[in-house]
């Protein structure tokens, strides 16, 4: 789903943390922006970068509200209380005001079904969202797979319950 999206456009993904999500779309994009505020995660994503020889790959090691690069679209996964929808979306609309990205970009809203918060986010902007999917995933295998390889896997044990569900996609103008 998101991969025809973000297909030979300039993408912005905002905490990236590990990347599985980056270094997919990477492959279809014009150009991938790694926006991640936590230094470990920003050496992790550059080294992963260059294994994977990704030129079209950039790694921002900058919390998004300093340092925001332009692009057709932007995304990032809500994640209360660093990572709030409403938050970015304002900080990007004031960014296309001023002229500091362009006029044309978009938000790709991501809403997780099994979350609270993100339900009351995509109640919140459903309205003015364009081309809504729902996404139907199940990656428990792989997940369970990469636990013992991936160290923030061993700290939190449970994510892998995350890796079944149904996400909510949408285009929001911004």
């Amino acid at each position: 789903a998101l991969t025809g999206l973000f297909a030979g456009q300039d993408v912005v993904e905002i905490g990236t943390r590990q990347g599985d999500g980056a270094m997919c779309f990477a492959n279809v994009t014009r150009s991938l922006v790694a926006v991640e505020a936590e230094p470990k995660y920003c050496k992790y994503l550059q080294q992963r970068a260059e294994t994977q020889r990704l030129t079209n790959f950039t790694v921002v090691c900058s919390k998004y509200q300093r340092n925001t690069p332009d692009g057709d679209v932007y995304t990032w996964w809500q994640q209360y209380p660093f990572l709030i929808d409403s938050e970015v979306v304002t900080h990007l609309q004031r960014l296309k005001q001023s002229g500091r990205i362009r006029a044309t970009a978009k938000a790709a809203l991501l809403f997780d079904k099994k979350e609270k918060t993100d339900i009351r986010s995509l109640k919140q902007w459903g309205s003015r969202l364009e081309a809504v999917s729902e996404v139907h995933f199940d990656e428990r295998k792989t997940c369970k797979r990469l636990l013992p390889t991936i160290p923030v896997f061993k700290k939190y044990p449970l994510l892998c319950m995350r890796a079944v569900g149904v996400f909510v996609l949408g285009l929001l103008p911004l």
